[in-house]
């Protein structure tokens, strides 16, 4: 094996360990947003009634981001008030 070779397999060990770290980065970001929404989804929380649909659907588009090459979904703004 040639050093252009071993480069080259070195360098993508790197770019597949990159994007693996990269994963498990936006994973636990993911599963973050998805506990501060928790609660949202409580019977006795207080939340207007036509927040709930758009809770589910950002917690349903944060399940879903792995399909979606790994790009998180906008967080709706009335979420931003509330944290």
């Amino acid at each position: 094996m040639d050093n252009i070779n071993i480069d080259k397999i070195l360098k993508d060990k790197m770019i597949d360990d990159g994007q693996k770290f990269y994963q498990q980065i936006m994973r636990k970001q993911r599963n973050d947003f998805l506990k501060e929404t928790d609660k949202y989804l409580l019977p006795d929380y207080p939340i207007a009634p036509e927040h709930l649909p758009i809770i589910k659907e950002y917690r349903q588009a944060l399940r879903d981001f792995t399909s979606n090459n790994y790009v998180l979904p906008e967080k709706p703004e009335f979420l931003n008030i509330l944290f």
